[in-house]
């Protein structure tokens, strides 16, 4: 049973003023639609509800979400403005978070997962201990923790554009293996391999052998524009790795809006395998490898639902609330598709 249903019945709901944009923004109810159609199928957006930024609580404003009838996209609509969207990011934001700071637990975590780089990459070890402890959760931290990169040595040029680099995590880590890296970020301080700025308005010098969209296409409003740059970027044998959410998560059945992936207001859209077929291969871009993944699901939702529901105002920075309930994950991943959608794509011969 979910603990949102959807509330297609609910009346006219408050208007409220749009944020400085000059207009006032009506709030959507049950019994309309949007003159905006769906653009990855063209089909009508059905209201589903209303919800706030529970995560990062950047904002009281409410936000409505729609639902394709055709292929199922999630929408935000209206759009929020420019300005709206940049407020929507805190200094806390995951991306921008350098995990060697975190503690002990991150540092150990972090040693780990250089050893499993190592063995990819057919590198030397440090610890014999840690090698032995790394070889028997190398598919696991694949899988979780060191997914979306090229694990392996670079076999045309060496070229790797990370898109949504965050705090060029994998900018300097990648570096010690080879690659030629630069990382892109909207907000931030240029620093050595890193831009700063919108990537639509930056040039490049084109040809890159692994480009990684690592949950950036639900942020981005004109997504086609994106993805043919993201084409004429690669080199003919390059390969582009796309992640995103997945709207037909088991836990978006359960959960509905409080499901800690919606991240309502920053995703302006939530894709499901079908439609996001679609708009890569209407760009140029066909699907090479694609597989679901739910990561500490379970506690993050209802970590969001006991924040928005109770008194309670749990921090979990430790991720250990999920970790606990990452068992039950991999349970209800049989009865339903993982949050995450993760693809490698190429160019479209």
């Amino acid at each position: 049973m979910s603990l949102d249903p959807k509330e297609r019945n609910r009346g006219p709901a408050p208007s409220s003023p749009d944020g400085g944009a000059g207009m006032e923004r009506r709030d959507p109810d049950a019994r309309t639609t949007p003159d905006t159609k769906c653009f990855v199928c063209g089909d009508t957006l059905v209201f589903m509800f209303m919800h706030h930024d529970s995560l990062h609580r950047t904002s009281d404003r409410e936000y409505a979400i729609y639902r394709c009838d055709g292929c199922g996209l999630l929408k935000i609509l209206p759009e929020p403005t420019a300005e709206e969207i940049a407020s929507f990011y805190p200094d806390e934001y995951y991306s921008y978070r350098i995990e060697s700071g975190m503690g002990r637990i991150a540092r150990m975590r972090e040693r780990l997962k250089d050893e499993v780089l190592d063995l990819h990459y057919g590198m030397r070890g440090d610890s014999p201990c840690l090698r032995i402890l790394a070889r028997s959760v190398r598919n696991y931290m694949t899988r979780v923790s060191v997914s979306g990169i090229p694990l392996h040595p670079p076999r045309v040029n060496g070229r790797f554009l990370d898109i949504g680099c965050g705090d060029g995590y994998w900018v300097h880590k990648l570096r010690k293996y080879g690659w030629d890296c630069t990382g892109v970020e909207f907000v931030g301080e240029e620093k050595d391999g890193i831009r700063v700025g919108g990537f639509m308005d930056m040039e490049f010098e084109d040809g890159f052998e692994f480009i990684r969209l690592n949950h950036v296409l639900e942020h981005v409003k004109n997504t086609d524009a994106y993805l043919v740059k993201m084409r004429s970027l690669l080199c003919e044998e390059g390969e582009l790795y796309v992640a995103v959410p997945n709207s037909e998560s088991i836990f978006f059945k359960i959960f509905g809006r409080y499901w800690y992936a919606l991240e309502t207001p920053r995703h302006l859209h939530v894709f499901n395998e079908g439609n996001l077929r679609r708009l890569l291969h209407r760009n140029g871009l066909e699907i090479r490898s694609l597989s679901y993944e739910s990561r500490y699901s379970l506690g993050n939702s209802l970590t969001n639902y006991l924040n928005v529901k109770t008194l309670l105002k749990i921090k979990d920075e430790h991720m250990l609330i999920g970790f606990v309930l990452s068992p039950a994950d991999k349970l209800l991943g049989w009865i339903g598709p993982g949050d995450l959608i993760n693809v490698t794509t190429g160019r479209l011969k």
